[in-house]
């Protein structure tokens, strides 16, 4: 799902022996994706999809695996499991990392939509900031020293620097 960077989906391929699909809406990002599929010998197992979200169209029990990372927010989060839950073939799983909060509603919002968790756990504030936003900053500070003037860049660093992150699996 929202394959973005394409780096977890190219590892899901590499530890499994099955077909991994990244979907996107943004061009750019999956043409790059698709470069990297191509450089990693995996084409014959990776593919790079032009997808909504919100508008998917796969068979039911399509899936072994969804792996939702970063990209429930964009359908909402009680909507994706609910949604996406006829693409799960049976016995299937969905691992979700969402960094929205409501830890105690989402817990219950699994359940609810008749999944089974079978673990979950929070991400630490060191984590975020050893893993998203240090390299996030530097990319701040150089867009700001690019950019200089034209596009008020401090109000987005101050916007994201408070999230905490957590993973849902099924």
């Amino acid at each position: 799902m929202a394959a973005g960077s394409g780096v977890p989906t190219l590892e899901l391929a590499r530890l499994s022996r099955g077909e991994v699909i990244g979907i996107d809406i943004d061009q750019p990002a999956l043409d790059k994706f698709a470069a990297m599929i191509a450089e990693s010998g995996l084409s014959d197992r990776a593919k790079a999809l032009n997808c909504s979200l919100i508008n998917m169209d796969f068979p039911e029990e399509t899936f072994d695996i969804i792996w939702s990372e970063g990209s429930i927010y964009a359908i909402g989060f009680e909507k994706g499991l609910r949604e996406w839950k006829r693409f799960l073939k049976p016995g299937g799983f969905m691992v979700i990392h969402d960094e929205q909060g409501n830890i105690s509603e989402k817990l219950e919002q699994i359940s609810k939509c008749g999944y089974e968790l079978l673990g979950s756990f929070l991400l630490s504030k060191e984590t975020w900031w050893i893993e998203y936003f240090a390299p996030l900053e530097k990319l701040i500070t150089k867009a700001q020293t690019k950019y200089f003037g034209i596009i008020p860049l401090e109000n987005v660093y101050g916007q994201t620097e408070n999230r905490e992150g957590e993973c849902f699996s099924r």
